[in-house]
């Protein structure tokens, strides 16, 4: 974790919408930095999604209710 003064902090507003560059919902349960910078978000009902930093570019991993090929634990 970084911690940063204020002044130096960037805030980024990301909306959920349908267009598949941005975030399938906005009920974020867990954010987390991994150590490339990509970005990994937990959503509560939809799944979880990766942005890739480099490429700048969202990959979603949805979860549908009482699908059989739905991971559970890893």
């Amino acid at each position: 974790m970084t911690f940063k003064s204020p002044q130096n902090v960037q805030f980024y507003n990301i909306t959920a919408t349908m267009d598949k560059h941005r975030l399938s919902s906005g009920n974020i349960r867990s954010l987390l930095q991994d150590k490339f910078g990509n970005i990994w978000i937990g959503n509560y009902s939809s799944g979880v999604e990766h942005v890739l930093k480099v490429l700048r570019l969202n990959i979603r991993f949805t979860y549908t209710k009482d699908d059989e090929k739905n991971i559970i634990t890893i």
